[in-house]
């Protein structure tokens, strides 16, 4: 539980959250033309969303159950764990909109440099 002080401030984090949605989201509107960058913007896109709704439906009750972890509730192993798990299954999904976010802006790249040889 002591621990846990260290989360303090991270709610400010949202905020690059909203960025990297929106960002996202612009991104895909940039490549509409580009089929292939396009959807991997877009897959990104529902990667991201989906961590958000894990946030909040998961992270965010267990943060609100414990009063942002200063209350021990009766059944704290398990807690803890969906806590834990919901945490783990929320990076990976961030780290494969990365990927697939790198992917888009590299196919989009080479997309634009074809299209421009073509003209």
């Amino acid at each position: 539980m002591t621990m846990q002080r260290a989360y303090d401030g991270w709610a400010f984090f949202g905020i690059a959250i909203v960025i990297a949605v929106g960002c996202t989201l612009g991104h895909a509107i940039a490549m509409w033309d580009i089929p292939v960058a396009r959807w991997l913007s877009l897959g990104a896109l529902g990667l991201l969303i989906g961590t958000q709704v894990i946030f909040w439906c998961f992270i965010y009750r267990m943060n609100a159950l414990t009063r942002n972890w200063t209350e021990m509730p009766a059944n704290l192993g398990l807690v803890r764990q969906q806590w834990e798990y919901a945490h783990a299954v929320s990076a990976a999904l961030t780290l494969l909109a990365l990927v697939l976010v790198l992917c888009a802006v590299l196919s989009g790249v080479r997309g634009n440099d074809q299209a421009s040889r073509k003209v």
